[in-house]
């Protein structure tokens, strides 16, 4: 365990509370889904949650408060390295205002807010306006083995397998090698990282060696820039964070380049952050939808505000606005030859921070049917609106879940997919921080009510055959209460 999440007096405090009140949301946790096993007599999952993020975490929590107990998650990095903010973030601050909630289940012990007061001290909350990332991404792993989730960590799944009974089995790889999991539901949790793919600009030809240059998106050690000299493609908060990781480094000189001759300065997905419109969004009508979406991704987030101070007052970054790239070669003595717009420019190090793709119909583990999902590619956007990327996103049922283009595959509806790709049936922003007070709750109900619906007959033929008596008569009163 990181020593981060070692505990203080007054969270070894918090947790005792938490484990000891357990039995009061306890009456609906009772399992109930009918259980099945394969032809070797194994159990089969009722639900099987790809990615240990903040959604499958509390997609996961949420079901078994509701009596849905066989679940496991699955995530391909090794323990406390799962979720994006423990993985290639580089911010030292979240965007999320730091009050905002969604995994508590109704118990606010199980707040982000209560885990850091009791972790840090009270004083220390006061004065945040921002989640600091590390600090949230302990609580997220804090917040699983609290409720010790079951997580199978170092699981990357390769495919899913539709099968002729209506289950699936799961092909994953493993460091022991491939191995199956069946179940009868399956939740993508990958959240907004999901379905996304490094972004290149068309014209910038990259002719570098592979050690001079990388990808935002890419592990890099920053402890080999001291004292080297590090340029960066991109305006949005990766390109800031980058260069605020590299001058902590010790980088001898920073240097930022983008096409846009002005940074942007409004976050038009803060204005969404209401209940009204993080509830109602998946209710407006598809055009109103589809403007919404298509503006969140034509409009570019400014860098957040404590990205900007992190770096702005450094001596040794420089600005280039209004500066695009056109190549990137080798240059002397192992460093880079950058074509800019406004010429040629030297570093020892070239990263680009162009963000990614969302192609959500793309992604490996669902190639042998996605044909048969339902997409937006028969919409008809609105007049100037036009987006191919849209088209290609699925088109979601009301829990997330796939839709099939032809009744006969109703099967994909046991399949739901949390992601940017869900952005036009519940927008994209009800899948990051801000978004999960409901995303959890829609989520969690439409897995259960699935479950329940797969095996309707059964729980009515249980329920008409009922007959556990609840009044006990004594002996002596039997014949007084009742006639012949």
């Amino acid at each position: 365990m990181p020593s981060s999440l070692s505990a203080t007096p007054a969270l070894k405090r918090l947790e005792e509370e938490i484990r000891s009140d357990r039995d009061v949301f306890s009456y609906y946790a009772k399992p109930w889904v009918r259980p099945y096993a394969d032809e070797t007599g194994q159990p089969i999952l009722d639900v099987a949650i790809i990615g240990a993020g903040q959604n499958g975490l509390g997609c996961c929590y949420s079901l078994r408060c509701e009596g849905v107990t066989r679940i496991q998650i699955f995530d391909q990095n090794p323990q406390y390295q799962n979720g994006n903010f423990a993985q290639y973030t580089r911010m030292n601050f979240l965007r999320t205002p730091k009050d905002l909630c969604g995994l508590e289940r109704g118990d606010p012990r199980l707040s982000f807010q209560r885990y850091y007061k009791a972790r840090y001290g009270a004083e220390a909350w006061e004065p945040l306006k921002q989640s600091p990332r590390a600090a949230f991404a302990d609580y997220l792993h804090w917040y699983s083995e609290l409720l010790e989730l079951p997580i199978s960590y170092q699981h990357r799944l390769k495919t899913i397998e539709p099968l002729p009974d209506q289950t699936f089995n799961l092909h994953f790889e493993t460091p022991d090698g491939s191995m199956i999991q069946r179940c009868r539901t399956v939740v993508l949790a990958g959240g907004s990282s999901a379905d996304q793919y490094k972004n290149f600009p068309n014209a910038l030809s990259i002719k570098a060696s592979p050690e001079r240059w990388a990808h935002g998106g890419d592990s890099i050690d920053f402890q080999t820039f001291q004292g080297k000299r590090v340029s960066i493609l991109g305006h949005g908060a990766g390109a800031f964070d980058l260069a605020g990781t590299a001058l902590e480094a010790g980088a001898a000189a920073v240097d930022i380049f983008y096409r846009r001759k002005k940074i942007p300065l409004v976050n038009p997905r803060r204005h969404l952050e209401n209940a009204g419109m993080m509830a109602g969004f998946k209710d407006l009508p598809p055009d109103d939808r589809w403007k919404i979406l298509k503006r969140l991704i034509d409009i570019d987030q400014p860098p957040p505000q404590k990205a900007f101070e992190r770096i702005y007052q450094h001596p040794a970054l420089s600005i280039h606005p209004g500066t695009n790239w056109s190549s990137i070669e080798d240059g002397e003595e192992g460093g880079v030859t950058i074509e800019t717009s406004s010429g040629p420019h030297e570093s020892d190090f070239a990263i680009l921070a162009t963000g990614f793709k969302r192609k959500p119909m793309e992604r490996s583990d669902i190639q042998s049917f996605s044909q048969k999902i339902r997409t937006w590619e028969s919409y008809q956007a609105p007049d100037g609106y036009e987006d191919a990327g849209i088209s290609a996103f699925p088109d979601l049922g009301p829990a997330f879940e796939f839709q099939p283009k032809d009744e006969k595959d109703g099967w994909l509806r046991q399949i739901f997919n949390v992601s940017f790709g869900s952005g036009m049936n519940h927008g994209s922003h009800i899948v990051s921080v801000s978004g999960l007070q409901f995303t959890i709750p829609r989520l969690s109900s439409g897995i259960r009510d699935r479950l329940f619906l797969l095996d309707a007959d059964y729980y009515v033929k249980t329920a008409l055959a009922f007959d556990e008596a609840e009044l006990q008569l004594p002996a002596d009163q039997v014949d007084r209460f009742n006639a012949d």
